[in-house]
C-alpha cells in the first residue's frame, strides 16, 4: 500500500485536569475518530497529564525541529519511494548548529 497523508482535523484546546490541551486528530479513516475512541482518550487524558503546580508548562521547543525533520526523511526515503532507499534515510540528517532559523 503506498503511502499517503493522513487527515487531520484540530478541535479547538480544552482544559483537562487544570491543564490546557491542544488537538490534533489524526487517522486514516476521512470520516475521522470513531466517536467511542474519541471519548475513551479524553476519560483516560486526565490520568496522562501531571498535576498542575502554579507553574507555566515547560516545552523544550529545541527538539522540535529534529522531530520534524526525522518525519520528514522518514517520508521521503523511506514511505513515498517506491522503493525504500534506508542508507538514504540514515544520511539524511540536520546539519549541525543551532535548532533555530530553520525556515
Amino acid at each position: 500500500m503506498p503511502f499517503s497523508e493522513k487527515p487531520l482535523t484540530v478541535p479547538p484546546p480544552i482544559e483537562v485536569a487544570g491543564r490546557h490541551v491542544k488537538r490534533y486528530h489524526v487517522t486514516a479513516d476521512p470520516a475521522g475518530i470513531a466517536p467511542e475512541v474519541e471519548k475513551a482518550a479524553y476519560e483516560i487524558l486526565p490520568e496522562l497529564l501531571p498535576e498542575p503546580d502554579g507553574t507555566p508548562p515547560a516545552t523544550f521547543v529545541g527538539e522540535l525541529p529534529p522531530i520534524l525533520h526525522e518525519r520528514d526523511a522518514w517520508v521521503r526515503h523511506l514511505l513515498a519511494p517506491r522503493v525504500p532507499d534506508l542508507d538514504a534515510y540514515l544520511a539524511d540528517s540536520l546539519p549541525e548548529g543551532t535548532t533555530g532559523d530553520r525556515s
